[in-house]
C-alpha cells in the first residue's frame, strides 16, 4: 500500500448487495497504484465468506470494527490506515468507476479535485445510468455559507481529497453525521486549497429519483450547519442577517416543494419523510428568530443613524 497514488476507502453498513455488483470488475483493480480499504460499520452483519474470498483475491483491506463507528468515522478510520497522497470516499451504495492514476498522478497533492457528478437509480434491480451529469446546486453559495471555494458537489462521489489537507482539517465530523460532507467542504473553505476539475466521473451515485431529494438533504444541511457550523466560526459571523433572510425563504420554499405533490413516499423512507419535515420547521423558525431584531438591537441601529455612524 505504500507505493499506492489513491485510496478508495468504502463504508458499508448492511450493503453487501452493492459490493456483489462491482467487484468483479477487473477495470477498478488492475491498477497498482490504487489501493482500496472497506470498513464494514455494521459488526453484526458480518462480510460473507464468497464476498471476504473476492476482496482477498483483490488485495482489498476488510476494515471490522467491533461495534458501528458512524459513517464518518468509518471513514476516518479508512483514511488514517491509508498511506497515499490521495484519499477518495465511497459510500457502499455507490458504484465506483475507474480513475485515471496517471491523470491523478500530474496533480499536485495540494488541490481538492472535483469530479463530474453522474448518478444512477435500481429499476427492477437493473442498474440505470443518469444520461447526463447533474449539476452542482447553488443554494449553500447563495445563502453564503461557502464563499472562496467555486460552485462544487459537496458530496465525496464527486470529491478526491489530498490526504495532508484531510488530516490538518480533521476530516470528517461524527457530530454532523447527515451533513458531514458539506461540513468537511465548509472547512476546506476557511483554508486556502484550490479546486481542480477531474477528467471523468470516478463512481455513480445512487439517487431515488423523487423530487424530495433535494429538500431532504438541504434541510439537514440547512438545520445542522447554519444552527451550529456557523458558530464556530472565530472571525465574524458566518452568516449575515440578509443571508439569514435568504436562507429562510428558501427554506420555506423548499418546504413548499416538498409538500406539494410529490410522489409517494416508499415505506422505508416514511421515517426520513417525517423527519425532515420536522427539521425543515426548526430551521425555519430558527430564522424567523435570527432575522427579527432585539428591542436593543434596535435601538443601536437608530442610534447609528442618528449620529452617522
Amino acid at each position: 500500500m505504500t507505493s499506492s497514488i489513491l485510496t478508495r476507502i468504502v463504508t458499508i453498513h448492511r450493503q453487501w448487495s452493492y459490493l456483489r455488483r462491482w467487484i468483479g470488475s477487473s477495470d477498478l483493480f488492475n491498477d497498482s497504484r490504487i489501493a482500496w480499504i472497506i470498513c464494514n460499520d455494521a459488526p453484526d452483519d458480518p462480510c460473507p465468506t464468497d464476498l471476504r474470498a473476492e476482496l482477498s483475491a483483490r488485495h482489498v483491506t476488510l476494515l471490522e470494527p467491533a461495534f458501528n463507528l458512524g459513517r464518518s468515522e468509518a471513514r476516518n478510520q479508512g483514511a488514517r490506515l491509508a498511506t497515499s497522497p490521495w484519499l477518495e470516499f465511497i459510500d457502499g451504495d455507490d458504484i465506483p468507476l475507474p480513475v485515471d492514476a496517471a491523470w491523478l498522478a500530474d496533480v499536485s497533492p495540494d488541490r481538492l479535485l472535483h469530479y463530474p457528478h453522474q448518478t444512477y437509480a435500481l429499476k427492477n434491480d437493473k442498474i440505470e445510468v443518469a444520461p447526463v451529469l447533474e449539476p452542482p446546486h447553488p443554494f449553500f453559495w447563495d445563502i453564503g455559507l461557502i464563499r472562496r471555494l467555486p460552485i462544487i458537489h459537496c458530496r465525496p462521489a464527486c470529491l478526491i481529497f489530498p490526504a495532508t489537507t484531510f488530516h490538518a482539517t480533521g476530516g470528517f465530523d461524527g457530530r454532523y453525521d447527515t451533513c458531514e460532507d458539506l461540513h468537511l467542504l465548509w472547512k476546506l473553505d476557511h483554508t486556502q486549497i484550490e479546486v481542480v476539475n477531474g477528467p471523468a466521473a470516478k463512481q455513480l451515485y445512487r439517487i431515488d429519483h423523487q423530487p424530495s431529494c433535494d429538500a431532504e438533504v438541504i434541510g439537514f444541511y440547512t438545520q445542522r450547519l447554519l444552527r451550529l457550523g456557523a458558530r464556530q466560526a472565530t472571525n465574524t459571523r458566518l452568516i449575515a442577517a440578509a443571508a439569514d433572510r435568504q436562507a429562510l425563504r428558501a427554506v420555506r420554499a423548499l418546504l413548499t416543494d416538498y409538500e406539494a405533490g410529490e410522489q409517494p413516499t416508499p415505506p422505508h423512507r416514511e421515517d426520513a419523510r417525517r423527519e425532515t419535515r420536522d427539521l425543515l420547521w426548526r430551521a425555519r423558525r430558527l430564522y424567523l428568530a435570527r432575522a427579527r431584531p432585539t428591542a436593543m438591537e434596535r435601538m443601536r441601529e437608530a442610534t447609528k443613524l442618528i449620529l452617522g455612524r
